[in-house]
């Protein structure tokens, strides 16, 4: 099917471009000495320079999740704590990193533009805890059904 659809742009396109180069030409004829001159000029228009390309099919989602203290229980949430996402991607607009802080009831949110083979990694730094990190890929969150993160930081030893 996705053959199919493609074929007919295609064709579609070249019509078009066919139709366009008959529509430029007129029925003067260059007499000796004499000079045509062009009732329209095309200028092409340069693709503006970007290390991302604009062809990357995928969804804008939100990641979020909650930082716990301890354990994964109600009342052990832990608000102001930075949260750091780093996004690795070969086409995502959103690609790099991001951080955000824990608000209330420990919950915290990423905006992020995801395809299906991005790498995102999240990572918690907070002092008297070891670092926490989890890791999700694009399928993960596949038409935005990212899981709801659950951080939890455990004291250093």
């Amino acid at each position: 099917m996705v053959r199919k659809c493609a074929s007919i742009l295609v064709a579609c396109l070249l019509l078009i471009s066919c139709i366009s180069t008959v529509d430029n030409q007129t029925d003067q004829t260059q007499q000796p000495g004499e000079s045509i001159t062009p009732t329209e000029t095309i200028t092409p228009a340069k693709p503006a320079a970007s290390a991302t390309p604009t062809y990357c099919v995928g969804w804008y989602c939100e990641i979020n999740g909650v930082v716990y203290l301890g354990s994964a229980d109600s009342g052990n949430e832990l608000e102001g704590v930075q949260v750091k996402l780093s996004q690795i991607s070969w086409c995502s607009p959103t690609a790099g990193e991001q951080e955000t802080q824990s608000g209330p009831n420990g919950t915290f949110a990423f905006e992020v533009y995801i395809h299906d083979t991005d790498s995102i990694n999240m990572q918690v730094d907070f002092e008297g805890y070891q670092t926490e990190k989890v890791n999700l890929g694009g399928f993960d969150c596949l038409f935005c059904s990212c899981p709801p993160v659950e951080i939890v930081l455990q004291a250093t030893e």
